[in-house]
């Protein structure tokens, strides 16, 4: 049976910050050999980005988002124009210089990805993002997910989480390195690791299930409310704030693109929860849903994840 299309009671509206989007140059090709010509036999473009990846989920399974990003050039209004096109509800902050950035997707016998940097935003564009972000109010959600523009540095999602924190915004933090570790200590409402993420904010290598919970539990201990570790193809974790401990497994099946596929967990799981407010079957929510978009040349539809959680 799948998710209702209604809000739980005290929800208003979810809202992602995309900092740094991009346009996905995807390319299907039979084999990709380095250093010789390669000619792909399938080409097209998609919208990229974490936070607009769990906005087209979200979307997909009936929950109302916008998607904040800045934009710029050419490239920023061509990836509008998509987001348009994907009936998509976005909040554009247009930069002045740079153009928004072209990631290249390879996608041969193996996955190759080739991202490029974004451009900087100066000190006014930050102020009139952070005055857009300031008008979320009690009852709203906000997905910090991504990389950072080099310029804003390591504290940029802390300070957005800082002067929200008298808002009671909900936060969901998805994202890696110093940034991350920084948002910790504001206790966003949940936060999204995987194994290799941890592994490398703690410099150790989790040999065992138990080393790797325990790895998870030092997350909490340093302010996350809620902790969901993906554990890939093995499936989920799931650190509640009242400290109970749920974990899942992935359904099998063929993996055919894994790009989106964390972002579309952290949108299956916050579906599951504004709807049923039951953490367990919000781990489950957010397993089908990230695994159908693995299973699927693009993100995942509701009809997929429908299906997958059926067989959970």
């Amino acid at each position: 049976m799948g998710l209702p299309v209604l809000y739980y009671r005290g929800i208003q509206m979810i809202y992602t910050l995309t900092i740094n989007p991009s346009l996905d140059y995807v390319m299907e090709m039979n084999e990709l050999n380095v250093g010789q010509m390669n000619r792909s036999k399938n080409t097209y473009l998609l919208p990229g980005g974490k936070g607009i990846n769990v906005s087209q989920v979200l979307r997909s399974l009936g929950i109302d988002n916008v998607a904040i990003l800045p934009v710029a050039g050419f490239t920023g209004e061509k990836l509008l124009n998509l987001l348009s096109k994907k009936e998509m509800t976005y909040d554009a902050l247009r930069l002045t210089n740079g153009d928004t950035r072209i990631n290249v997707k390879v996608l041969a016998a193996e996955e190759t990805e080739l991202n490029a940097a974004g451009p900087e935003i100066s000190e006014h564009e930050q102020n009139a993002l952070m005055e857009k972000l300031t008008k979320l109010s009690q009852g709203d959600y906000l997905i910090l997910s991504g990389s950072v523009p080099r310029n804003l540095g390591d504290h940029f999602y802390a300070h957005i989480m800082e002067k929200l924190a008298n808002k009671k915004v909900k936060i969901v933090v998805d994202t890696i390195g110093e940034n991350f570790r920084n948002a910790l200590t504001k206790k966003p409402f949940l936060v999204k690791p995987n194994k290799e993420e941890l592994e490398v904010l703690f410099d150790t290598k989790a040999h065992t299930p138990a080393e790797l919970l325990n790895l998870a539990k030092e997350v909490q201990k340093m302010g996350a409310q809620n902790v969901l570790l993906s554990k890939g193809a093995e499936g989920a974790i799931l650190l509640t704030e009242s400290h109970e401990v749920y974990e899942a497994a992935a359904p099998k099946g063929e993996v055919v693109n894994t790009v989106g596929a964390g972002d579309s967990m952290v949108a299956g799981f916050l579906a599951g929860y504004i709807q049923t407010g039951d953490m367990e079957k919000s781990l489950k929510w957010g397993i089908a849903a990230g695994s159908a978009s693995a299973f699927s040349k693009n993100l995942a539809t509701k009809q997929e994840i429908d299906a997958l959680f059926e067989i959970l």
